[in-house]
């Protein structure tokens, strides 16, 4: 298959490349922080915005909660390939003004 959804080899070897740079120390650690996280309650007043890509094999879009924006073709590094997306988005969002 497609390493975590990687289409562009460039993409997967970056993704490899930043993975393998982990100690497996951390790598538990980060693994064991998923398991254990529970949602916080934030203060009133206090929105989240999470963007989220559909395509994202790390962290599969369908076990994320709302509130998020579901980024059709963003994977786990869609902060690389989509930057002038969010950045409108995030603006767009924090706004309110559709460019």
């Amino acid at each position: 298959g497609k390493g975590h959804g990687f289409t562009d080899p460039e993409k997967l070897d970056l993704f490899k490349s930043m993975v393998s740079g982990y100690s497996n120390h951390y790598l538990r650690w980060a693994l064991r922080q998923f398991s254990l996280y529970q949602d916080i309650q934030l203060p009133a007043g206090v929105r989240l915005f999470h963007f989220h890509g559909d395509e994202d094999k790390t962290l599969p879009v369908q076990f994320i909660q709302a509130p998020f924006r579901e980024i059709k073709g963003g994977n786990h590094i869609m902060i690389l390939d989509k930057a002038d997306l969010l950045n409108r988005l995030i603006l767009e969002t924090l706004t309110g003004v559709e460019e």
